[in-house]
Parts: structure tokens; C-alpha cells; sequence
């Protein structure tokens, strides 16, 4: 989010218990753009960027809010190819499930463990809940996004099989 859009220019004052961070690729050389997103959000989902795309002009800001457990995002970006490989998985312990809601933009394509997930109708999708302990690959537009991430054990209190 471009921080002209708050009063004054800056974010508002979190509560000492809400952490929050910013962070635009505007900061960044236009062609160091789109790998500066893939660092920044690498801790959760591989960016897979082509030569084309990276010859691109890429633009993309994420507001992250941390409360306890739960972790919420607002997330604008231009399109992208995102996977959680089962190497990849393997290697990390993020286990949770990111609830994605498109205020703008959707999923073009996502592939899950059980196979494609084709959009209805041949629209994008606007609401999707990924477990980020299975492996996926989404194609995904420009969009603009909220994201809530719950950790697997709070689903599984509400949810008897969530994975299902």
C-alpha cells in the first residue's frame, strides 16, 4: 500500500500486541523488482519468475499484521506464478492455512495435490483457502488481496479434517 494513502503519510499506530510491516518494491531498481518480492515473501511461497517476466515491470506492496498466532495480509501485486513444492515442505514447517480473499484480481490456474482446480466458468477465483502444508501451484493475476493465515492446529479445533 503506498504509505501517501494513510493521513500524514505514515501507517496508523499499532497496539504494543499487533506487529506490523511494510514493504513496497517501489524502494527497489525496477529490474531487481520482482526478485526483491520473491525475498520478501520466499519465507512462505516460491515465486517462480520466467526471463520474460523478469525483464517486466513488476510492482507489488504488502501490509503484514501479526496478533499472537494469527497473521493477517493486504497484499497488491502485478500477476505472478507462485508454488509449495513437497521438497519444499518438506524443508520448512509452515503448516497453515492462508484464507485469500481478491478484492481485485483472482487465481487464473491452481493445481493441488488432488490435481487442477480449474476457475469456474472460466472466471478467477475471488475466495480460495490453501493448506500451505500440501504442495499447490497457483497462477495468479494482478490482484489486490487480503490474506488470513491460521495455524493448522486453531483449524483443526473447528475443522475435524481440514486437509479434506
Amino acid at each position: 500500500m503506498n504509505p501517501s494513502a494513510y493521513p500524514a503519510g505514515q501507517p496508523p499506530r499499532m497496539p504494543p500486541e499487533i506487529a506490523h510491516h511494510h514493504f513496497d518494491v517501489a524502494a527497489q531498481a525496477p529490474e531487481r523488482r520482482l526478485l526483491a518480492w520473491r525475498d520478501q515473501v520466499g519465507h512462505v511461497v516460491d515465486v517462480l519468475p520466467s526471463r520474460d517476466a523478469l525483464r517486466q515491470p513488476f510492482n507489488a506492496s504488502i501490509d503484514r499484521y501479526r496478533a499472537g498466532r494469527l497473521m493477517f495480509t493486504d497484499c497488491r501485486s502485478d500477476a505472478m506464478l507462485l508454488e509449495r513444492s513437497l521438497v519444499r515442505i518438506s524443508r520448512d514447517n509452515i503448516r497453515d492455512f492462508a484464507l485469500h480473499v481478491f478484492l481485485e484480481g483472482g487465481i487464473d490456474a491452481m493445481t493441488v495435490r488432488n490435481g487442477p482446480r480449474p476457475a469456474a466458468d472460466g472466471a478467477a477465483a475471488r475466495v480460495v483457502a490453501v493448506d500451505l502444508g500440501q504442495p499447490m501451484r497457483m497462477r495468479r493475476q494482478a490482484c489486490r488481496m487480503l490474506t488470513l493465515f491460521v495455524p493448522a492446529e486453531l483449524v483443526q479445533e473447528v475443522f475435524p479434517d481440514p486437509q479434506a
